[in-house]
């Protein structure tokens, strides 16, 4: 029986998808872009760059097809949702609700299960680990021991 989104996207086939793919991202980022100052990359990049700093895989739509901003929107919605559900986590730009594309992002993350948390509460997450490692306090190699310690638990 295949299940219809609200907005018509077939959860069986995403569902099927994931299943037959290893998660490859750890964190996307959804958020708005149409109509917004240089399509909001800035905050793409600063969000990305941060969690790259965390050592974590990250899929930032900033970046599809090197950043250009002139093909169809159809074009990046299909490299968006196939990233979404090989994705582990969704984090929600500010304004994400007053985007149609980051409110499909969402619907589809959520069911496939991945959990989807804004940036705040991802910053308020990740904070001291992350203040650590931009101030040196921590190195890049230490966080990845205690990052692979905390997964084995």
């Amino acid at each position: 029986m295949t299940e219809m989104t609200s907005v018509g996207v077939d959860m069986t086939a995403v569902m099927e998808l994931k299943e037959l793919d290893d998660f490859i991202y750890d964190i996307y980022i959804s958020g708005p872009m149409t109509g917004l100052p240089n399509f909001n990359y800035d905050a793409f990049n600063e969000v990305a760059q941060k969690i790259r700093i965390l050592g974590l895989s990250v899929f930032n739509p900033a970046e599809v097809f090197s950043g250009r901003t002139d093909l169809d929107k159809k074009h990046y919605m299909r490299a968006d949702i196939a990233a979404v559900v090989k994705s582990k986590m969704l984090v929600l730009l500010e304004g994400w609700e007053t985007s149609s594309g980051a409110q499909l992002e969402v619907e589809v993350a959520k069911a496939c299960g991945i959990e989807c948390v804004g940036v705040k509460r991802f910053y308020k997450m990740v904070g001291r680990i992350l203040k650590d490692l931009e101030t040196n306090k921590i190195q890049p190699m230490q966080f990845k021991h205690l990052q692979e310690k905390a997964m084995r638990k």
